[in-house]
């Protein structure tokens, strides 16, 4: 019953998505809208933004004498003030021409309605006026849900337009949008475009007009863009006019790739821009400056360009974690929060949200600074999806070392910090627990890695991407706190050797294991090696097994022979523990002979009375 409950829902939720898909739509505007006449209105436009520019270089050249004499500091100034003025009037143009063009497309639109329906409008039209700043009432999910070959197409048609060159916004958006019938199409495939253009970025105040060039004023296309006086934002915005959409650009603060934890946005340094687009009856935020980015990947070496559909629609309650509004309104929440409040929340990434994962146990008292307990420990608890793998970095915040003195000894500051994970509800939850010996600010890096279904090579280096960052604050410590014992980096704990090798573990299930020696041993007279055995259940192939045992007072192995039985599809370690303390247990295995070793998982194991 509960299984036919849940299919039921999820058909319920496709035909839902479908049903809006084509709800909010109508007739191709390349069979609405008369191609000559919105080139007229374009050609009219560029002739007042001809003549605008033409002002900018005039008073640029009347600027040069007084410069001449300026000193740097000062030049800048002129420079600075400059660009905004032309800016603020490039704004207001764009402003007013998106205005006019929304206009045209509406009575063409009700002069084919007119004609061709008997002045009957369908049952969903799209506003004439800009609509209020209210919260959208369906969420991404559902509007999303069952088109993703949709927009396979969509996406395709605006890698192409990127690639191709236009003389006008009206080619450019009847090549991109012309065909379209839905409103969320359209505002994906312009947001795509964006995303995928390479613009040749030049300098403004070195411009001269070319040779032959009779309007006086730069020629390109995209040249407010390329020329810096145009944001991203505003060409969306301008696109969005010329399919016959509703956007705003909202301007507001950025939680930027080098934002800081604790950091308060007391310049100018983190102001940015993006986009509002009205669609599928609600108001859908969107970044196109963030949504394709080049990342690093140290595990691969190399650099990849990524497009990050989070930026596309994004949910409000997600979109706040990166970006602050200047009006509360464009936050689009039922509460808006304070400047100071969204200073304070943590630094969550794109990337974070994508893979699942959330914030757990602390979830709305956490923030960007994590203070430690009196005993200089704290935690950090994130649920994900199954298939997600973890990797961190703890560094002085300041100096950005990235390990201490410890009993004469550089000690990474990594074995400070422990990461398991359990199962619960078919969910991991990952914990991130530290016991820092030495007060003083330090800074967490956490990343994430999606392990591949189907092909998987363990042997493959797994790259590894930033999903956030916490800024850990020691005020008061322990002076016995020890390092965890100098095991393979990485998570604590089972569920690797599970999820990368298939080995389900029988005997112990968490990442600690709390051992102690039998009664009738007299610790204080006899010292006696523990014999600890550990299980699991094969369910992959796996050939043999190396271990390794470590104490936390030493970075060499212990030697200790650890040997391993299999019965059957069970596998048996008899860990030997050659006397009380902490020790961390590697487990390494290969799939083929020809297989480096590769690390399989580790324990913690606590011996002591």
């Amino acid at each position: 019953m509960e299984l036919e409950k849940q299919m039921f829902q999820e058909k319920s939720r496709h035909f839902q998505s479908l049903d809006l898909f084509t709800k909010f739509g109508e007739p191709p505007q390349s069979e609405i809208v008369s191609d000559k006449r919105q080139l007229e209105l374009e050609l009219k436009q560029r002739e007042e933004e001809d003549a605008l520019y033409r002002s900018f270089l005039k008073e640029r050249r009347e600027l040069e004498e007084e410069l001449i004499h300026m000193s740097d500091e000062e030049r800048d100034e002129v420079f600075d003030l400059a660009n905004k003025k032309e800016r603020s009037r490039i704004i207001n143009m764009v402003t007013r021409h998106s205005q006019q063009m929304l206009d045209f497309i509406h009575r063409e639109k009700t002069e084919f309605f007119e004609k061709n329906c008997d002045g009957v409008k369908p049952s969903s039209t799209y506003p004439k006026a800009e609509p209020p700043l209210t919260i959208a009432g369906y969420t991404k999910l559902q509007i999303y849900e069952n088109i993703a070959a949709v927009f396979e197409a969509v996406d395709d048609n605006a890698i192409k337009g990127a690639q191709r060159e236009f003389r006008s916004f009206t080619s450019l958006v009847k090549f991109l949008a012309g065909y379209l019938t839905s409103e969320l199409e359209k505002a994906r495939v312009l947001f795509r475009f964006i995303t995928e253009k390479e613009f040749e970025y030049k300098s403004w105040f070195l411009y001269y007009p070319e040779e032959g060039n009779k309007r006086g004023s730069p020629l390109t296309l995209f040249r407010g863009v390329e020329f810096g006086i145009e944001s991203k934002a505003l060409l969306y915005k301008k696109l969005c006019a010329y399919a016959g959409l509703h956007a705003i650009v909202i301007q507001g603060f950025e939680k930027g790739k080098d934002f800081q934890p604790g950091e308060t946005f007391h310049n100018n340094k983190w102001r940015t821009a993006w986009n509002a687009v009205y669609c599928v009856d609600g108001w859908r935020l969107v970044q196109t400056n963030w949504a394709s980015l080049k990342v690093n990947t140290k595990a691969l070496h190399e650099t990849r360009r990524i497009y990050q559909d989070h930026f596309f629609a994004t949910e409000p309650d997600e979109f706040i974690y990166q970006f602050y509004p200047i009006n509360p309104q464009h936050q689009f929440l039922e509460h808006p929060i304070s400047r100071e409040e969204f200073e304070d929340l943590p630094i969550l990434r794109s990337t974070f949200f994508h893979y699942g994962i959330r914030l757990s146990r602390n979830e709305g008292l956490l923030s960007s600074v994590v203070y430690t307990d009196k005993s200089g420990k704290a935690e950090i608890y994130m649920k994900s999806r199954k298939n997600i793998m973890y990797h961190y970095s703890l560094t002085e915040f300041m100096k950005g070392s990235s390990s201490l003195s410890f009993k004469r000894k550089r000690i990474p500051l990594d074995r400070y910090v422990m990461l398991s994970r359990k199962e619960e509800d078919d969910e991991y939850e990952a914990t991130f627990s530290f016991y820092i010996p030495k007060t003083g600010e330090y800074l967490l890096h956490i990343g994430c890695a999606e392990i591949p279904k189907a092909n998987f090579n363990p042997m493959k280096a797994m790259p590894f991407i930033n999903i956030c960052k916490f800024k850990i604050v020691c005020e008061h410590t322990q002076r016995d706190l020890r390092p965890l014992p100098n095991c393979a980096p990485g998570e604590w704990g089972p569920l690797r050797a599970l999820t990368m090798f298939g080995l389900n573990p029988v005997s112990h299930r968490y990442a600690e294991i709390n051992a102690a020696p039998p009664s009738n041993i007299d610790i204080k007279t006899e010292v006696r090696p523990l014999t600890l055995p550990i299980e699991f259940e094969s369910t992959g192939p796996v050939l043999d097994f190396v271990t390794k045992l470590y104490r936390n007072d030493s970075d060499q192995d212990m030697g200790f022979d650890s040997k391993f039985r299999i019965k059957g599809n069970i596998i048996i370690f008899d860990v030997k523990i050659p006397e009380l303390g902490q020790y961390g247990l590697d487990i390494y295995t290969r799939r083929n002979w020809e297989d480096k070793m590769v690390h399989c998982c580790k324990y913690l194991i606590n011996y002591d009375v």
